[in-house]
């Protein structure tokens, strides 16, 4: 192996590389912004099927911004091209994501989600706050015990422009299924109210993402306060990994900003 990489010494290959397959190229339904998420992930994953790149070395090589690399990134999501996994820290909190590129993708059939009849939301009165985005919404939308994909899509829009933040809000709902919880477009409205109240308000959404990772990560119906500490049993090797691909990011932005110096 190490023949092979001295052979590549001084061209465009001593970084790495990887195999980006022609199907997803031909692709007239992916977009070219998209294609070059995908490719730039396959450069990472080498020949394997998972890459685990930070979100704003992304943005920063490909040089788009944090909205348009969100938007893309969710249409090969929804195109079943790549999915995501949250990776937590010691804490608990969001470390990392890992990006699995799907060897059989299938284009996805919009979810159709049981109304929770069975169990539902209770109304905690404590969050019913004054808050005049969701109060706004409450009124021009009453809260049914309907499902659509249309709904959340809906109430998500009227929440935030935060792509990040519509990205984690949607899979807190699908963590809700995989539980068994589905939510309906009351359950979502009620708790977006109170991921509000969580936040004090403020236009934090780092914080209302890691409100919500938290849940995700530990599978809890509800969202809850950050926990200072905790212990998830995390695998340390796991962690020892994301710590060195957070030195190479760093002396990647280093060598582009000495680069940038020179010139």
């Amino acid at each position: 192996m190490s023949n092979k990489l001295t052979a590549f010494s001084g061209t465009i290959f001593e970084q790495g590389w990887g195999i980006v397959p022609k199907m997803i190229m031909k692709e007239p339904n992916i977009s070219i912004q998209a294609k070059a998420i995908y490719a730039y992930l396959c450069s990472y994953a080498g020949n394997a099927t998972q890459a685990f790149p930070s979100a704003t070395l992304m943005q920063y090589e490909l040089g788009i911004t944090k909205d348009t690399f969100y938007k893309y990134l969710d249409e090969l999501i929804k195109n079943n091209y790549i999915t995501v996994s949250k990776m937590a820290s010691e804490k608990g909190r969001f470390a990392h994501n890992i990006y699995n590129l799907e060897g059989t993708p299938y284009h996805k059939i919009p979810d159709t989600v049981t109304p929770d009849t069975v169990n539902p939301d209770p109304v905690n009165q404590d969050t019913i706050i004054n808050n005049p985005i969701i109060n706004n919404l409450t009124k021009n939308n009453p809260i049914s015990k309907t499902t659509t994909k249309a709904g959340f899509d809906n109430i998500i829009n009227a929440y935030t422009e935060d792509e990040e933040l519509k990205e984690t809000i949607y899979d807190f709902i699908k963590m809700r299924k995989a539980i068994k919880k589905p939510m309906t477009d009351a359950a979502l409205k009620l708790t977006l109210k109170k991921l509000n109240k969580l936040t004090g308000l403020t236009i934090d959404n780092e914080t209302k993402i890691e409100i919500l990772n938290q849940s995700i990560m530990n599978s809890w119906q509800g969202i809850f306060p950050l926990k200072q500490e905790q212990n998830t049993g995390y695998n340390k090797n796991v962690q020892a990994g994301l710590d060195l691909v957070a030195k190479y990011e760093e002396e990647e932005r280093r060598a582009a900003n000495d680069k940038s110096g020179d010139s």
